[in-house]
Order: structure tokens, then sequence, then C-alpha cells
């Protein structure tokens, strides 16, 4: 099987080309297009076979390459006489790491006690990718995230949105939200960043608010406040 052209973009159109030759009846040989194992039929690129001068056929396919292409075989079958014989190709797609958008939040400002949602939009991408959400440094559990299932946009790859749904208490606020991406195939690693700011109540609760005071003086105790890190290895290795 050809490919024209031989090294596609996502969006391109493509011609796929198989010459089928031997000792037979043209007219005896059936011949069948696959994409996977799933038959392509004429309207889905699948172009009616020519009968060559030379007594060869010629069936070509028509596709547009996209992100559901990546990694895929597409099949040429010819039967004759019982007898199937089978050729594969498989594209050569380049692999895309994703973009991602800046979290976006329900409602705008999070109130301590009531559920907020936490959106990415994850755009751009082949397979495959894995995304994690984090509080600080711990992670959230796999049932507070919800992840779509990805859809080819508008530049022919692969579109989806992860959401995180938890309920913010008073010792959440000004924590730092975490949506961390990687991309299998390039191990490129992003990650999109948001500070938790609440509204609505108090942003400690009593109990921890008690806790600011020492059980002498009743002075406030200053709370814990960290510098930068600082390497002090000159040329670390």
């Amino acid at each position: 099987i050809t490919s024209d052209p031989r090294d596609p973009h996502y969006g391109q159109s493509v011609t796929l080309r198989c010459q089928v030759t031997g000792d037979c009846d043209p007219r005896d040989v059936a011949v069948k297009w696959l994409k996977g194992e799933k038959p392509l039929e004429k309207g889905e690129g699948a172009e009616k076979r020519i009968t060559e001068k030379d007594g060869s056929v010629s069936c070509s396919l028509q596709i547009t390459a996209t992100a559901l292409d990546y990694g895929r075989s597409y099949s040429c079958t010819v039967t004759h006489k019982g007898r199937t014989l089978r050729k594969n190709h498989y594209l050569q797609l380049p692999d895309k790491a994703p973009t991602l958008s800046a979290i976006t939040v329900r409602p705008e400002r999070p109130v301590s006690g009531k559920e907020a949602v936490f959106t990415v939009t994850i755009s751009g991408f082949t397979p495959d990718i894995r995304e994690k959400w984090y509080k600080d440094f711990s992670t959230f559990p796999r049932d507070a995230v919800t992840t779509s299932d990805p859809e080819i946009g508008q530049d022919f790859l692969f579109t989806r949105s992860t959401s995180l749904r938890f309920i913010p208490q008073g010792s959440d606020h000004e924590a730092l939200l975490r949506c961390e991406v990687t991309h299998t195939s390039t191990k490129k690693f992003q990650e999109q960043k948001y500070k938790l700011l609440l509204s609505g109540g108090t942003s400690t609760s009593a109990e921890e608010h008690r806790s600011l005071y020492t059980q002498d003086s009743g002075h406030v105790k200053s709370p814990v406040k960290l510098r930068g890190i600082r390497c002090l290895t000159e040329t670390p290795r």
C-alpha cells in the first residue's frame, strides 16, 4: 500500500493505493478496505476499483488524517476463489503534545463548605495522556475527578476536559490546586495552577482560630512562613 503524501499532516487529505496483480480474472477478485478490523464502505472513502489495461486491479482509499488515525492501521484485503490476502499500512503521523487552558472555576469565587468545580480543557494532542489533580502535594482521589471522552477538534487533533469536584473547607484557604498532564509518547509534562481564595464565612475554622493563641499570654502566634529554597552548591551535578 502506498500513501500520497507519504508523511501527511493532521487535517490533510491522504490517498492510499493498492495494486492487485496476478494470473486471474479481475472480475473474480473481491477487494475490501478496513480501518483496524472495521470494513469501510464507498461513502467512507473507499473508491471503486479500476481494472487496468494489463489486467491488474487498482483500488484506492481517500481519508482525512486525524488523531483517530494515530497508531491505527488501514488494510486492503483481496479475496479470490476462497483465498484472502491482506496488506496493512500505518500512516506516518507525528506526535503532538497537548495545550492546557487556564483553570476555570464554578462558582467563580468558591465558598467554604460548598462544592466547587475546577476545569481544564486539554486540546491539540495525539494519544495518550494522563491527568492528575493535586491540592498542594496531596493527590485527589479518582472519584473526585471527571474526564470527558476525547473528541476531534477543529485542528483534527483530540480535545477533552478534566474536572475536579470537591468541597473546600476553611483550612483550604490559599491552598494551591494543580492539574498535571503527562503526554505518554513525548514524555512532555505540563501543569496549570490555581490559588484557592475562599469567600463567604471565615477562612479558618473556630478550632483553628483558637490554636493561633498561646495558652499563657493569649497573644496571637505568628503563622509559619516559608521563603524560597536556595541552592548552596555552586555547581550541582
